[in-house]
Formats: C-alpha cells, structure tokens, sequence
C-alpha cells in the first residue's frame, strides 16, 4: 500500500480488518443458525466415506494435533511480525510446509505435493502480475473511466462508497477467485476513488470485504464448491446464506469506512 501513501504493517492491518471480519463472521453465524434451525440441516451420503478418508490420513502422521497447532500459530505470528524485520511474506508458509515434510512427521507426502492443483495457483500468479501491469501501463485508469463513466459521481461521499461496493460486487460475481478479482478490481477502485475524492485506503480495506464476502454460487468459492459436491450444501441455501452474507458485509463495511478506520488511521 505504499503508493496509495500509506504504510501498513501486517500487525496494523489485523487491527484495522479483524473486528469487522469477527462482526461479518458472527452476525451470519447467527443467521445461518435460525435458518438451519427452521430447515433441517441436509446430511451427505458421502459423510461416512469421508470420515474414514480423514482418519486414514491422520493415522500416516505421527505428529500431534497440538504441535500441528503450534506451528501453525508460530507461521502467522511471523507472517504478521516479519515485515518488520523484513522477512518476505513466503518464507513462514514455506518453513511450515518444510517441517511438516521432514521425514519421521509425514504429515506432507511427495503425492501431496503432486496432486495439489499447481494450474490454479500458477493462474492466480499470473492474474496478480496481469493486475500490476495494467495499473502501471495506464490501462486501469481507461477501464475505470468507462466502468464508471454510466454511473458518475456525486456530491454525497456515501453514495460514492455505495457505487465502488456495488460495482465491486457486480465484477465480483464474474470470478472465481476472490484473490484474481481483487487483482482487477483493485486498480478500478482505486482509479474512481481518486476521481471522486475518497480515501484510497478505505477504498481497499471496503473492497476486500467485499470481495471476500460476495459468494452466492458455489462456485465464488472453493470451500462451497466441495460443500455442495459432498452434499452438504444445496444451491438453494448456497444462495440465501450468500445473500445474507453480502448483506451483513455491505453494512460492516460502510460503518467502517466511516466510523472504526478512521478512528485507527
């Protein structure tokens, strides 16, 4: 975010994210509670099958849950104390992917490793270098002046808000990948904030929300994807839950822009 004129450290934008993702979280989990407590909740036929493939694997690792936990905490707090001493963002997930690879833990095999779906991530790579060129070479500008050319700005900045979040949602709705639409929609958002005099930075943290928060279909999302495969999620709720989530997100993010960041910035 320094050329947006700020310095966020990961410490800071915990801070400035983790109360309104613990809101958005809470307010749906309750939702979603009186609407599974008035439907009944749909039970996989793959539920079994799927339990036995779990404990299969735990059972080729020796290695405690409680270390695995361990670890794992260990990586975030480096992830979010090592910009400070200037340790790359990809050497905590690395040093946690080593250790659970070494021999005698197995938690990680070599068949891992190889089935894992290197195309998407090599995909999404290549969405982010896509993201920075078009924002250097110009391109992001030209495309934010005809996307939001049909809308305009106005006199309110609320209502300026509410154009960038609905039309984040709209671009949104057309990716699979949050990481990928943010990659796009990031140099967009932030191209009409400056026309229209909004705070960049707001701009961004509302838009992540957004963006991370916008999953209708299942497909927005690879955890829904594999939920509504095993059965355990139908489209129907897929939607209303979605729905529901989009909401919460919408006025979490609005009462943030204009209340808690400012009060943190």
């Amino acid at each position: 975010m320094v050329d947006l004129g700020y310095e966020v450290t990961w410490s800071k934008w915990f801070f400035l994210m983790a109360l309104p993702i613990w809101a958005i979280t809470l307010m749906t989990g309750i939702c979603m509670w009186f609407f599974w407590k008035m439907n009944k909740l749909p039970k996989s036929k793959l539920h079994n099958e799927s339990k036995n493939n779990l404990l299969v694997s735990n059972e080729r690792s020796h290695l405690p849950v409680s270390m695995v936990i361990v670890v794992l905490s260990f990586m975030l707090i480096l992830w979010i104390v090592g910009p400070t001493w200037n340790i790359p963002i990809i050497v905590p997930p690395l040093l946690a992917l080593t250790f659970f690879s070494l021999p005698g833990i197995g938690l990680l095999k070599n068949s891992d490793l190889r089935n894992y779906d290197w195309e998407n991530f090599l995909l999404l790579g290549t969405a982010i270098s896509l993201a920075i060129t078009i924002e250097h070479n110009g391109t992001a500008t030209w495309l934010a002046s005809k996307v939001f050319s049909f809308i305009g700005g106005s006199s309110y900045e609320v209502i300026n808000v509410l154009i960038v979040l609905v039309v984040v949602m709209l671009i949104r709705l057309l990716f699979v990948s949050p990481v990928a639409s943010l990659t796009v929609i990031y140099p967009l958002t932030i191209a009409f904030s400056n026309s229209v005099a909004l705070d960049p930075l707001l701009v961004y943290l509302s838009t992540t929300i957004i963006i991370c928060s916008t999953m209708i279909l299942p497909i927005h999302s690879p955890i829904l994807v594999l939920a509504n495969e095993m059965g355990h999620l139908f489209l129907k709720e897929s939607i209303f839950i979605g729905s529901i989530l989009l909401i919460i997100s919408f006025i979490v993010a609005i009462f943030s822009y204009f209340i808690y960041w400012p009060l943190l910035i």
